[in-house]
């Protein structure tokens, strides 16, 4: 029996080792980024990159289950990358304590796929942009109360992700409202 012995065997054609050595940058780490990277860690991703800028606020324990109040005032990525090596030593984890924008990336590091998980519209476009210029999927993720949404764009093969997200909007930096058991199903 193996860590991932469970979910070998869930479809015919899974590899783990596809998995094992796969790259993934979560753009945002609240509450649709937490969850979504405690699921990939658990999973067996070989590569995580975790991008965010902000600091863990009392207001974000309902819905980020990475953090607790011991964390309050610490930067999200530092707290984030320490549980998640407790989850599974085996994922490769690569810090980035910033806010995204084009060339924060080492040259080195290249994910495979790009989850958004971002807050605000103005970092949001800046996060397609790259993935348009560097021929990178894109899996788009936003929750606003009880509504949530996900989309998937690939460059040269979807419809313009900005213009699918954005929808008219103009850039706003309110906090949005969530409740936490949402996130998580999303």
């Amino acid at each position: 029996e193996s860590r991932y012995s469970r979910q070998l065997f869930c479809t015919d054609n899974f590899r783990q080792d596809a998995l094992s050595s796969a790259s993934l940058l979560i753009a945002g780490m609240g509450g649709l980024g937490t969850n979504a990277a405690m699921a990939l860690t658990t999973a067996g991703l070989g590569t995580l990159i975790l991008c965010d800028h902000d600091t863990i606020s009392i207001s974000n324990l309902n819905r980020q289950p990475l953090y607790s109040e011991k964390d309050i005032g610490q930067k999200k990525v530092a707290v984030a990358i320490d549980r998640l090596k407790d989850i599974n030593p085996e994922t490769h984890f690569v810090a980035v304590d910033t806010k995204f924008s084009d060339g924060i990336l080492a040259s080195s590091v290249k994910p495979q796929l790009i989850l958004d998980c971002l807050d605000n519209l103005s970092s949001r476009i800046e996060l397609i942009v790259y993935a348009v210029k560097n021929n990178i999927p894109l899996v788009h993720a936003a929750i606003y109360g009880f509504m949530g949404q996900l989309s998937v764009f690939v460059p040269q093969t979807s419809a313009c992700p900005v213009c699918s997200i954005t929808g008219g909007m103009e850039p706003d930096d309110a906090p949005i409202p969530s409740i936490g058991a949402c996130v998580s199903i999303m």
